[in-house]
């Protein structure tokens, strides 16, 4: 009897110093295990923020392009002598697609005369021209008013689903303080395709107005073309801060 107390006492005792041997062990790996974890998020995160300033930069740095480029064109163009004049609108063209071509993102030039009309573009799109046409929303002749350029995301949810959204930016053309049409450009999201299928993670444009402007993503977009409130870290319209 009182060997088989001592056998169960150095039982007892190779367990507990089993116990604490392994104990220090299995907390450093728990602790190895979540400082790995954590300087892993760190890379991530870091990556992931380097990834989304510079895209960031690059993409203001597109519309700049276009925004100063359409402000010049606006106000060197004459509408009047574009629609009547065919040496002049040869060369307003040439001009035209001289720009488009010298940028890094392809968009496309549309001429509104000054009831709307459709005067010139260089992709006919019977959907994207309606939109344009209905909501150029100025009424004013006055070349200093603010409302002479507007940039805005064409929500394609109102004309055609399948229609990817496109950046667009336009000014007015003004002559001798009289209102003669709109120039704009149109700037579609598959334009930053090539770069944004090289990103491992999926990149978000959303405007103050919660509209996506990304190709592709239609799974982080509600029925009316905005961005589902559920995308982590996105604060819901009208929100504070």
């Amino acid at each position: 009897m009182e060997k088989r107390k001592q056998t169960c006492f150095r039982d007892e005792i190779r367990k507990s110093l089993i116990f604490h041997a392994l104990a220090p062990c299995f907390i450093s790996l728990v602790v190895l295990l979540l400082v790995f974890t954590a300087v892993g998020s760190q890379q991530i995160i870091r990556k992931s923020s380097t990834m989304l300033e510079h895209f960031s930069r690059e993409f203001e740095g597109v519309i700049d392009s276009y925004v100063d480029g359409n402000k010049k064109m606006a106000g060197e163009l004459d509408v009047e002598r574009f629609k009547g004049q065919p040496s002049y609108k040869t060369e307003a063209v040439s001009d035209i697609y001289r720009f488009l071509n010298s940028q890094v993102y392809r968009g496309d030039y549309y001429l509104f005369d000054q009831e709307r009309n459709l005067v010139f573009s260089t992709n006919n799109q019977a959907g994207v021209i309606q939109y344009i046409g209905n909501y150029l929303p100025w009424n004013t002749t006055d070349q200093n008013d603010s409302k002479n350029d507007c940039i805005f995301i064409y929500d394609n949810t109102g004309v055609d689903g399948r229609a990817l959204p496109a950046w667009l930016m336009f000014q007015t053309v003004v002559k001798d303080g009289r209102l003669q049409g709109y120039s704009g450009f149109v700037l579609k999201a598959d334009a930053f395709k090539e770069q944004l299928g090289n990103i491992e993670q999926p990149v978000l444009l959303i405007n103050k107005f919660n509209r996506l402007f990304t190709d592709g993503v239609s799974r982080f977009q509600n029925d009316r073309g905005q961005a589902d409130g559920g995308i982590p870290g996105r604060r819901q319209p009208g929100a504070p801060g």
